[in-house]
């Protein structure tokens, strides 16, 4: 019998009580059950995200060049290497570029971990000037 069919049948012995005490601690169990119940069900999904993250984390691989982690096919989306290393956290750099520098950067919005990339700078101009 699961706690459904309890609470049910708790509920349907509950309707010949007459004693006003004992009919209101009935319904605070029932509360407390279904209270438990849906607290149950929030951490089962709760632990099933944590696997799930915990699956596709293991599939980042390292890039040397980069110094950051990526999803194999998305070689150029970067997760950070201190945060994964520190957390086994997945966290997404943004990719920085700007006119002086003709390889782009990426920082990590968390830990403000900065790397120098492979990827080319589309904005870099060797003929800029201050």
């Amino acid at each position: 019998m699961d706690v459904k069919d309890i609470l049910n049948k708790l509920e349907f012995l509950s309707k010949g009580i007459t004693d006003t005490e004992t009919l209101r601690h009935v319904n605070e169990l029932q509360r407390a059950v279904f209270s438990l119940s849906q607290e149950n069900r929030d951490l089962r999904e709760e632990l099933h995200d944590l696997k799930n993250d915990r699956d596709k984390i293991s599939l980042l691989e390292y890039s040397p060049e980069n110094k950051a982690f990526y999803y194999p096919g998305k070689e150029n989306e970067l997760y950070c290497s201190k945060c994964y290393h520190a957390d086994k956290k997945a966290v997404r750099m943004d990719i920085i570029t700007n006119v002086l520098n003709s390889k782009a950067s990426a920082v990590c919005p968390v830990c403000k971990h900065r790397v120098t990339t492979d990827f080319d700078n589309p904005k870099y101009d060797p003929n800029y000037m201050y």
